[in-house]
């Protein structure tokens, strides 16, 4: 409430001013001004300068990032993982002459990574069972030729006689492993591990294969650089660095 204001006193913010119903006069007495142009300027100034020092600082960052990065050397800074590699893609030369394409290329290994998680717990467990019979077996009959016929035959003998459960689990396990083992078995690729002779040619390479994820989905050859990029000749490969 301001009784002694008049309209007069507040001629250049007429909307500050008004009076109630019982003729009592209210004001709104704050300092703020209208929004004018010379304020909205700087905001904007003030907005264009955040987004380029953070756009800078972001570049710095990676360019820091890029040489720590080479300071410190591990086999991942040479290496590449492609993650979609066809399931009939089990062949290691295949894949060297593929990567040799590329730009300052030579690769030095290659691993193939099979979908067989189920043969190597049947080792894993074929191996258990196997330290359990020698441990069961008398120390001073153990020879130390692990893989002999005649160690085995002893010991599942010897077994057989005092722990013929662990006998028979060893058995089903060996042909298990002897029928996931045999020629007739084929297993597909889940990964391509692949590692150059040096830094540079892993850039070119990531470089060279990297597509948007949707162009990798749909096999977009046409979203490669170069079409002699695409394994095959028609699959475009979901590459990144190897962890």
């Amino acid at each position: 409430p301001c009784p002694t204001c008049t309209l007069d006193d507040w001629a250049d913010s007429p909307r500050r001013y008004a009076i109630a119903e019982n003729n009592l006069v209210f004001v709104l007495a704050n300092e703020c001004a209208d929004i004018r142009l010379r304020e909205g300027l700087q905001h904007l100034v003030v907005i264009l300068f955040l987004a380029i020092a953070i756009f800078a600082l972001g570049f710095h960052q990676k360019k820091l990032e890029l040489q720590y990065d080479e300071a410190i050397l591990s086999a991942s800074d040479y290496s590449i993982k492609v993650d979609d590699p066809p399931l009939d893609a089990t062949d290691p030369d295949e894949w060297k002459e593929f990567f040799s394409r590329f730009e300052g290329a030579h690769v030095t290994y290659v691993t193939i990574g099979l979908d067989n998680e189920h043969v190597v717990n049947a080792l894993i467990k074929r191996r258990l069972l196997l330290q359990k019979l020698r441990q069961l077996y008398p120390s001073d009959q153990v020879t130390e030729v692990e893989h002999e016929d005649t160690t085995l035959e002893d010991l599942l003998a010897f077994a057989t006689k005092y722990q013929p459960r662990l006998a028979r689990s060893f058995i089903k396990t060996e042909e298990k492993c002897r029928t996931l083992l045999s020629p007739e078995k084929t297993y597909g690729t889940t990964s391509i591990f692949v590692t150059f002779e040096t830094e540079s040619a892993q850039r070119n390479v990531l470089r060279a294969l990297s597509v948007g994820h949707k162009d990798i989905l749909r096999n977009n050859v046409l979203a490669l650089n170069d079409p002699n990029h695409a394994f095959r000749g028609k699959y475009v490969l979901s590459v990144a660095e190897a962890p």
